[in-house]
């Protein structure tokens, strides 16, 4: 499982406490499982986008301590992050990979990325060719334009425990068809 959390500036306040809440809560559960799990941030930086890799795969108790740092920075490319996300996905051996994107909007790009929309919504249908995948969004945004992005697999969270509640029959749907 590859979580993706959106770091942007507007990831503030309880949106950022509900990111960095499931950010911590899935991995706990994931490691008891025994399924490998990532937790990448991401934002952009300057030089371009940035990748917070907050876990790796191994899903230690130290490695999780690195969750606490999620928060919200500059601007997001979701795009681009989605696909950076999928190709460390892509390299795992296990037959069975999930996708799950946490944001708080539609995506934007400061540094001129002209239609920032249609490029993640590319980049969801290549992932979607590939694994599974699911896209949350936390607090007040334009869900319908979101939902044009992520189709089924979509899920709009107000706080925490919808998101267990929520994105936990959705995982569950995703898995009976493995």
């Amino acid at each position: 499982i590859t979580l993706l959390i959106d770091e942007s500036g507007s990831m503030h306040g309880s949106k950022a406490n509900c990111a960095r809440n499931a950010a911590i809560g899935l991995p706990e559960t994931f490691s008891t499982l025994n399924v490998p799990t990532c937790v990448i941030g991401f934002t952009t930086a300057n030089s371009g986008v940035a990748h917070y890799h907050y876990l790796h795969w191994k899903n230690t108790a130290t490695e999780r301590l690195k969750l606490l740092n999620i928060s919200g920075r500059a601007c997001n490319f979701d795009g681009y992050s989605i696909r950076y996300a999928s190709k460390l996905t892509e390299k795992r051996p296990e037959e069975h990979k999930l996708m799950i994107v946490i944001s708080d909007g539609l995506p934007s790009f400061c540094r001129g990325k002209s239609d920032a929309v249609a490029d993640a919504a590319q980049a969801i249908r290549e992932v979607g060719k590939k694994m599974e995948s699911i896209g949350v969004a936390v607090g007040n945004t334009d869900t319908e334009k979101l939902y044009a992005l992520w189709k089924n697999n979509f899920l709009h969270i107000s706080n925490t425990k919808q998101l267990y509640d929520q994105l936990g029959k959705k995982i569950k749907e995703k898995i009976k068809r493995w």
